[in-house]
């Protein structure tokens, strides 16, 4: 239980979510067959219930979990106590079945699922606790993290954001749509200075220190979607121009938000089912936004009062 615990930040994965205390301890819970909750052994085993056969193919835009193990279950907030005692840890992300701790010296570990390269290591094999990804960054430290269904992004105090995963769409941004089994830079962002990141089941979006906000990976509405391997700056969302001045953003997996320095909150992409084309484009009531987090199909915001 997490009573008694000033908690930082969460984050939520397919199945699986993380809390972080002021203290810097990690706490997670949820399924955990992947490794994504760190604690080296797999929970309990998972009620017995029917479920509908996985489809097959390609990597589905909602993540479905990987069948080739047991479904264990943590059903309370359960403390990591495999993260490495050098550095506290300042930064949380959840990816579909993986996860990721920065430390407050730049340092960032992985675990959970590694099928797509997500975790960095330079192979698929999955990590059943955390592990320090060697040679992030190239210079300097990173400064912040985030997670899609399958890949991973950073941001180094330099202004570089680094990419690896599952490519299929473009979600990593260097132009094709290979998978990177290695932190790689966003060549087409170099010239510019990213100072944070954010990351969907299949786009990424990526915000520079001017308040000009990039995307990039599978377009939204209107249909038919499109891979963007290469970062493109948003301009507007259906008429209404949002690159002038963006505060925050965040990435759900077929939705984005993004906050304009006097409050205004936009959104766009499919708020609804994945099948379904519709999007929402209008801007949220102009009020101060303090913070604003989003899910699979639903962005709730919370407003300063």
């Amino acid at each position: 239980m997490l009573l008694g615990v000033r908690v930082l930040a969460v984050q939520a994965g397919a199945l699986h979510s993380l809390a972080l205390s002021d203290h810097g301890a990690v706490f997670s819970w949820g399924l955990g067959a992947q490794g994504q909750l760190g604690h080296d052994e797999a929970g309990e085993p998972e009620p017995s219930k029917r479920r509908r056969k996985a489809p097959t193919g390609a990597v589905s835009r909602l993540p479905s979990p990987p069948s080739e193990r047991p479904r264990k279950l943590t059903a309370t907030p359960t403390a990591i106590q495999n993260l490495p005692e050098r550095g506290r840890v300042t930064a949380i992300a959840a990816g579909g079945f993986h996860s990721l701790a920065m430390t407050d010296r730049g340092a960032v570990y992985s675990f959970g699922h590694g099928m797509h390269g997500q975790l960095g290591h330079g192979d698929t094999s999955d990590q059943p606790t955390p592990r320090l990804i060697d040679g992030l960054p190239e210079r300097g430290r990173v400064v912040a993290v985030a997670a899609g269904a399958h890949h991973s992004l950073a941001v180094s105090d330099r202004g570089a954001i680094y990419s690896f995963g599952y490519g299929g769409h473009g979600q990593l941004g260097h132009g094709d749509r290979a998978d990177q089994l290695l932190p790689q830079p966003v060549a087409a962002l170099e010239a510019v200075r990213i100072k944070a990141a954010a990351g969907g089941a299949d786009h990424s979006l990526a915000l520079d220190n001017f308040g000009v906000l990039y995307s990039f990976g599978l377009d939204e509405p209107p249909p038919p979607r499109r891979a963007q391997p290469t970062p493109r700056i948003v301009e507007e969302v259906r008429g209404v121009r949002v690159a002038d001045a963006c505060d925050s953003f965040a990435a759900g997996s077929f939705a984005r938000l993004a906050v304009a320095s006097g409050g205004a909150t936009f959104s766009w992409g499919t708020i609804k089912a994945p099948d379904d084309h519709d999007s929402y484009p209008a801007p949220v009531p102009p009020r101060a936004t303090r913070s604003r987090s989003i899910g699979s199909r639903s962005s709730p915001a919370v407003l300063q009062r």
